[in-house]
């Protein structure tokens, strides 16, 4: 076997619509962040054909919506016409953002292969679609996967995949959570042993927006992650995979960047401070971290302010947004503070207060039992099912036990504050 080298990305979400959900944005940032989306599969392109590979692998999630506009179409269509340029072949699935309920309104170029959707009824029989793709003179390589027919695929189909004994190496593209994934909806889930039993060679994943390599060799099995960040959630550099494989069926796996705008958390600690100037030059101060941090990149930064400080009371969260990114203009910094998020105090003094027999007291009290009790407090969370769902990246099913203990503090310092009462969370 030869050696050879492809490129595997997944859930570019081309086209995601932003509207409404940052126009609290400076200039032009929504114009940016659109433009991020719709160019994603652009870099995607750039790196493939700067990096010689042999193919391109895309496991699912190609636009963000199954009713995706023309104009996402014709940006696939003229990244895998540039492709089709340099005799690069394109491996795809759909997942459960973009199934395929109807055929593409666009034909695709000759070096496409869309995998077909699964039938509506899987059975014990059902065989995942294969195609065998020649390397060279001497090297085959098979590629098998499917796409999703309907927007949600319970249960796990790695039963699915069956090795080609003819073929050298063997690619096996699945959409769908394989081991512990909360951060999304668990579709098509898996465990990575079911995926080893199959004797795949490679296991390029979508479906989880961050990265992560499962298992490294033997065989590799990896989320590429999403490859423009579009949320605070996603923050650091996202990109794709390029991935080399050595006469010995070894692999070796580079990180190929592709963001144009990246996000991040930064936490700043403010105790102590007295005045608006100090508060003023901390901030800036982090948001230069940031700038040094991810150096080329423009950001969205949120700044997550917490610490006991005399100017909590003039804190405001609106104002200060929008006179720290008047600043970063002023500077002509790529950066831009997508929000400031407020955990401060002073406050009152909490364990004095949990000893009252006032309401206050009673109201500390309960919210310590919650906390004390991860699982007691997870089941506060089907109140709120209708406003945390995955259709607004708020998915119930990811958030972590701290998160809702933020909830509970957040949701406290509401009723303190309506009470006269300020508190820290710290």
């Amino acid at each position: 076997m030869q050696r050879f080298r492809f490129l595997h990305t997944a859930d570019l979400h081309i086209g995601t619509p932003f509207q409404g959900m940052y126009k609290h944005l400076p200039g032009d940032w929504m114009e940016r962040l659109q433009r991020a989306s719709y160019e994603v599969f652009t870099r995607i392109v750039d790196a493939a054909v700067r990096e010689g590979v042999d193919f391109v692998t895309i496991a699912g999630d190609l636009y963000d919506q199954n009713t995706a506009p023309m104009s996402v179409h014709f940006e696939l269509l003229r990244g895998f016409e540039r492709l089709a340029e340099h005799n690069i072949p394109v491996f795809v699935i759909h997942g459960n953002h973009d199934p395929l309920t109807d055929p593409s309104p666009v034909r695709w170029p000759n070096n496409v292969h869309v995998f077909p959707p699964l039938p509506r009824v899987v059975d014990p029989s059902y065989r995942a679609p294969s195609t065998l793709c020649t390397i060279g003179s001497s090297t085959t390589v098979q590629i098998s996967g499917f796409s999703y027919l309907e927007p949600e695929l319970y249960g796990s189909l790695a039963h699915a995949f069956h090795r080609d004994d003819q073929a050298d190496f063997a690619i096996a593209l699945y959409h769908g959570s394989v081991g512990v994934r909360g951060e999304h909806a668990n579709y098509a889930a898996a465990q990575a042993e079911e995926l080893i039993r199959r004797r795949f060679d490679f296991w390029g994943l979508g479906h989880i927006h961050k990265p992560a390599v499962i298992r490294e060799s033997g065989p590799a099995i990896l989320y590429p992650g999403n490859p423009q960040g579009r949320h605070v959630r996603e923050g650091g550099v996202r990109g794709c995979v390029l991935v080399d494989v050595i006469e010995d069926k070894s692999v070796k796996l580079k990180f190929i960047p592709t963001s144009q705008v990246v996000w991040d958390t930064k936490t700043v600690d403010v105790t102590g401070l007295e005045e608006l100037a100090e508060l003023r030059s901390r901030l800036l101060k982090a948001v230069a971290e940031q700038l040094d941090r991810y150096a080329g990149y423009p950001q969205l930064i949120r700044l997550a302010v917490t610490g006991r400080t005399a100017l909590h009371s003039a804190i405001d969260e609106g104002q200060w947004q929008q006179a720290l990114n008047e600043e970063a203009a002023q500077r002509n910094w790529p950066a831009a503070i997508e929000k400031l998020e407020l955990a401060t105090g002073p406050a009152a003094d909490l364990e004095t207060l949990a000893h009252s027999r006032e309401f206050i007291g009673e109201l500390l009290r309960l919210t310590n039992d919650y906390k004390s009790d991860p699982a007691k407090a997870r089941a506060l969370l089907t109140c709120l099912k209708d406003v945390y769902h995955a259709g607004n990246d708020l998915a119930l099913e990811a958030m972590t036990d701290e998160d809702v203990f933020k909830l509970l503090d957040e949701a406290l310092s509401e009723v303190l504050k309506s009470m006269g009462q300020e508190v820290e969370w710290g």
